[in-house]
């Protein structure tokens, strides 16, 4: 259901963008204002990774292009760790930037406040605006404007090892108390900690904190609460795991560090 919102919401975009395109064109072609027959192109940067979601999306370009072949898509792929800066300095320079962008919900504020983003409000892409979850939603808007659609949202978990599991005879932990106790088996049985925790961003302390009751901040009050009794009996949490041999953590690189720990066992 996810994945249909969010190309429903992508080719909202796509269509809002060409609609803009083919109204000034004054060629004379189908696009023109008031023929309501989409034409032109539009360029869309796709930050999903190679090989997995990029199939996805690439379909939606060719179905939009099917159902509107008036239409050039063009489609490009641009590494998620480069587009925040690469986005600015087109849009800085005036020359390179695209039409549509898979952005971070971080980067919309950051844009929109540069006046590098077109508000879409009273556009097409915001006409099927109650499907999507509140909290996905309240990340496009800034300064009483939406200045993009939402398209997925995170959800953490935890991934195990079933192999590992079965060969310490434990099960999967339900508490946090019952966490330690697993990975106390699962160490004694292999040597290993038992839980890899990222400890070079802050985002994977977040389940912890709401686990708590806390949150980052409070919006109305306009407040940092990340260090309020919540907050601090959630940071108790994970200082635990790790003092108590529990769980594993790194400074620097937790993300590859964390994949390859778990893919080797």
């Amino acid at each position: 259901m996810r994945r249909g919102i969010a190309a429903t919401a992508l080719v909202a975009a796509l269509g809002v963008t060409l609609a803009a395109c083919g109204s000034d064109s004054g060629s004379g072609d189908s696009g023109a204002k008031g023929s309501g027959e989409l034409s032109g192109t539009v360029t869309w940067w796709d930050t999903s990774t190679v090989g997995s979601e990029d199939k996805v999306f690439k379909k939606v370009a060719e179905d939009f292009k099917k159902k509107h072949p008036k239409v050039t898509v063009k489609y490009v792929n641009v590494p998620f760790g480069e587009a925040q800066n690469k986005f600015k300095n087109a849009a800085q320079s005036g020359s390179g930037a695209p039409d549509v962008i898979r952005s971070e919900v971080a980067w919309t504020p950051e844009f929109a406040d540069l006046g590098y983003l077109a508000p879409l409000d009273g556009t097409p892409a915001l006409k099927d605006a109650d499907d999507f979850l509140e909290q996905a939603a309240a990340s496009t808007k800034y300064n009483g404007k939406t200045y993009a659609v939402p398209q997925v949202i995170d959800s953490m978990g935890i991934f195990y090892n079933k192999k590992i599991f079965k060969e310490a005879g434990v099960e999967v932990p339900k508490t946090i108390d019952e966490l330690k106790t697993v990975s106390a088996k699962i160490k004694k049985k292999t040597g290993n900690p038992g839980l890899y925790l990222r400890g070079d961003d802050a985002y994977w302390f977040l389940s912890f904190l709401y686990g708590e009751g806390g949150d980052l901040v409070d919006a109305e009050k306009k407040q940092v609460t990340v260090d309020n009794a919540a907050g601090v009996k959630g940071f108790k949490v994970v200082k635990d795991l790790v003092d108590s041999g529990a769980a594993k953590t790194d400074a620097t690189d937790g993300w590859n560090n964390m994949q390859t720990a778990f893919k080797e066992g």
